[in-house]
């Protein structure tokens, strides 16, 4: 790819990133029938998206049945995670904010640790472009960004609250890995092409349904399920 074709992809990659962003930060802040809509829609898609991806293969009906079975957990899972903190609790928005900003935060630093730093590979096997570098990168990227966001709402950036981001940070790189093995097995580049620059609505969300599922079950066995976000958030 020439310099002007990774410029044309990167300008393509950050209009329509910035404008899922912002469709995605309005509909969870106005909450009600447009945070439906959001969920929906992304679960219309990811599942469709998921389903498509062994077509190629001529699956029994069984074994088509049982990967919707894994696509339903896989993808249903966060969307009902990311419903219950939303509506838990007056900390809902700043919860589910937060989760967001940790996944971007893992991406953006996990990009430029790796492509400035780089140095020896975590799995390349699965995923070559990853380097540890980049993972440690994404932690920082995750703690810096996560914080920055808190410093704007009554929540105390407490040592609780930042080793709860890393571990969470680590849980998004772990869905990137998981997302890049899938499309090995598969013999894909994308798993979709919903998103301009970005592919699938699963390659752009892969970290975030890690992460969504994981904080739904901490919130879940961290208290009850009407303070949800207060679990997450409340040390």
């Amino acid at each position: 790819m020439s310099k002007a074709e990774q410029f044309t992809d990167l300008k393509t990659r950050l209009i329509s990133g910035v404008l899922m962003a912002l469709i995605a930060f309005l509909c969870i802040y106005f909450g009600s029938i447009f945070m439906l809509a959001l969920i929906a829609v992304f679960c219309y898609v990811g599942l469709k998206e998921w389903m498509d991806l062994p077509k190629s293969r001529n699956y029994s009906t069984d074994t088509s049945r049982k990967w919707l079975v894994y696509g339903l957990l896989y993808v249903a899972w966060a969307c009902v995670s990311v419903l219950l903190i939303r509506y838990s609790d007056q900390y809902g928005y700043a919860a589910t904010i937060w989760l967001i900003t940790i996944v971007i935060g893992t991406d953006t630093g996990a990009y430029f640790a790796g492509r400035f730093i780089g140095g020896p590979k975590v799995a390349p096997s699965i995923s070559p472009a990853k380097t540890w570098s980049g993972v440690v990168g994404g932690v920082v990227g995750a703690v810096i960004l996560s914080s920055f966001f808190l410093s704007f709402t009554i929540i105390d950036v407490n040592t609780s609250i930042v080793k709860l981001v890393i571990v969470f940070s680590l849980i998004s790189q772990c869905g990137d890995f998981f997302e890049s093995f899938i499309k090995r097995r598969f013999e894909v580049k994308d798993t979709g092409s919903f998103l301009p620059g970005h592919g699938g609505a699963l390659d752009r969300m892969d970290g975030q349904i890690f992460v969504l599922t994981a904080a739904g079950i901490f919130a879940f066995f961290n208290g009850p399920i009407s303070q949800m976000a207060s679990s997450l958030l409340i040390w």
